[in-house]
């Protein structure tokens, strides 16, 4: 899974041991094994939960892919006949235009037109 070689697991012990020193090694392993423990309980919970909340979908899935909608219509099945069917003709091929062309067919918009302003507007006077 880590890819991890005896020689590595050995290094990681020899430095563990350096470090944590051998009274504490036994209860820091014993604490990293609960932890790991809780973390794959929590990941096998996540798991089942999105399992059980996908159960739906899929069965929906399997559901639609099962389905025969001309059994479901009543329609009869598609006449084999010895004629084979005609396959479609190929569109006629676009007008080809040169580049030189290009801008004198694409012309600018219009400018829009001119708005003349609006005209002032005096402030009230107070009546007295």
């Amino acid at each position: 899974m880590f890819n991890i070689g005896f020689g590595e697991i050995l290094f990681i012990a020899v430095l563990a041991l350096i470090f944590i020193g051998p009274e504490r090694l036994p209860q820091v392993l014993r604490q990293l094994g609960e932890y790991t423990y809780q973390l794959r309980q929590i990941m096998t919970e996540l798991t089942q939960q999105y399992e059980d909340e996908l159960r739906p979908l899929r069965d929906l899935q399997d559901m639609a892919n099962n389905l025969n909608p001309g059994k479901l219509l009543d329609v009869p099945p598609a006449s084999t006949s010895d004629k084979p069917t005609p396959k479609p003709s190929p569109p006629p091929p676009a007008a080809t235009v040169p580049m030189t062309e290009i801008g004198k067919i694409i012309q600018p918009p219009p400018p829009p037109p001119e708005i003349p302003p609006a005209p002032p507007v005096e402030p009230p006077t107070p009546d007295a």
